[in-house]
């Protein structure tokens, strides 16, 4: 068995090796290796780079974008051991969106709950203008 764990978005890649043989008609994996390489270190492919470029920039765009305002800074630092205005925002806008949904429908005036959890004890929402990116932190 070959197991590997690159990491996430991206930042590690990992090179697998097999070697195959053919018995009685079958492949088998003769053996196998992993090598884990760090994409920072990886230099650019210019031809998958300039592929990509513009749904890489279609993306930065929206990530950006602004989607609102908030009054003060609020971080998930402490969420996981105290009330924190970051999860409360979160269960705020569920309970809006499943409520929104609900309207016209048979089960409008069901009362609506939500629950949330901290993923990120370094995700924050500035003060001031608000991105797409900033919300998807939490």
């Amino acid at each position: 068995m070959l197991l590997s764990e690159p990491l996430y978005w991206g930042m590690r890649v990992t090179v697998m090796n097999l070697d195959l043989t053919k018995v009685r008609g079958q492949w088998q994996v003769a053996s196998a290796s992993a090598t884990l390489l760090n994409a920072n270190t990886a230099p650019e492919d210019k031809q998958v780079a300039d592929l990509v470029r513009p749904a890489h920039q279609k993306v930065l765009e929206y990530v950006n974008g602004v989607i609102g305002t908030c009054k003060q800074k609020m971080t998930g630092a402490t969420t996981c051991w105290e009330d924190s205005a970051a999860v409360d925002l979160i269960n705020f806008v569920q309970a809006q969106a499943v409520k929104a949904g609900l309207v016209g429908t048979a089960d409008e005036n069901t009362p609506v709950l939500s629950i949330a959890a901290p993923f990120s004890r370094t995700a924050r929402i500035p003060a001031g203008d608000v991105t797409v990116r900033d919300v998807a932190g939490l």
